[in-house]
């Protein structure tokens, strides 16, 4: 009688564990099914870095005595401070697109003695060329590394205020003349970098960008002392940046 009673204990026993534990089964909560939405949302940011650009100018119209194509080349560098908005679509697991803008100062300039197809480089006689701002508009697609590193590439359309100034000597042209134009350029940029997702709502990142800004024609003074010159401005930036997303 002793033993019935044992194995009855025994079997109600096994009852009751294997009771619970399917009861546990049925309210353990399940997985829930992965999102991929992280990246997605508007950003806006700060940046800084440098930009060096390229002027490369050919005379088209000279004063008389002067050499029509005569060439010439200025390099500039400067800090480059400014900001930055866009807004990201994650896509699946790995690919990010989106819509940028940036707005950012500088001072940008570089003054040299003589100016394109002038005959002689008296003292007195100089060109400058200044970059006071630049802008663009432009998409990006990225490629996840990982969850939180974001390779990706941008282009658009891009602008840039530009002053240029002559300054002709009374021994070039016969009296002391000054003059400056200034132009918005347009143009186009195309670039790349590395976003690095620090925390939930914040994105470090590094990025390059290469702008072409075309041709400008301009011409200094009037009369037989015009000179007119073609100038071709190109850019390259490179920049590190901080963003909130909201």
């Amino acid at each position: 009688m002793k033993r019935v009673v044992l194995a009855l204990v025994g079997l109600a026993g096994l009852s009751v564990t294997s009771a619970f534990a399917a009861d546990m089964a049925v309210k353990a909560p399940m997985a829930a099914p992965a999102t991929y939405n992280t990246w997605t949302g508007f950003y806006v940011g700060a940046s800084l870095g440098g930009q060096w650009l390229n002027y490369n100018s050919t005379a088209t119209v000279v004063p008389v005595g002067g050499v029509v194509g005569a060439t010439r080349s200025q390099n500039t560098a400067s800090v480059r401070a400014g900001g930055y908005a866009g807004y990201n679509w994650q896509i699946g697991p790995m690919w990010v697109v989106g819509l940028e803008g940036d707005y950012a100062w500088g001072n940008n300039s570089q003054t040299t003695a003589f100016f394109p197809g002038a005959p002689v480089a008296n003292v007195g006689d100089s060109t400058s060329e200044k970059q006071k701002w630049d802008a663009s508009a432009r998409v990006r697609v990225g490629y996840l590394l990982t969850p939180a590193w974001l390779l990706y590439a941008t282009g658009g359309g891009a602008w840039e205020g530009v002053d240029a100034t002559a300054n002709c000597s009374a021994a070039t042209c016969g009296a002391v003349l000054a003059q400056t134009n200034s132009v918005t350029r347009s143009g186009w940029t195309v670039g790349g970098g590395i976003e690095w997702m620090l925390a939930r709502n914040w994105i470090a990142r590094a990025e390059y960008r290469y702008a072409d800004y075309g041709s400008w024609t301009s011409t200094f003074f009037t009369g037989a002392l015009a000179t007119t010159s073609a100038t071709k401005i190109t850019a390259n930036t490179a920049y590190a940046g901080i963003a909130y997303k909201f």
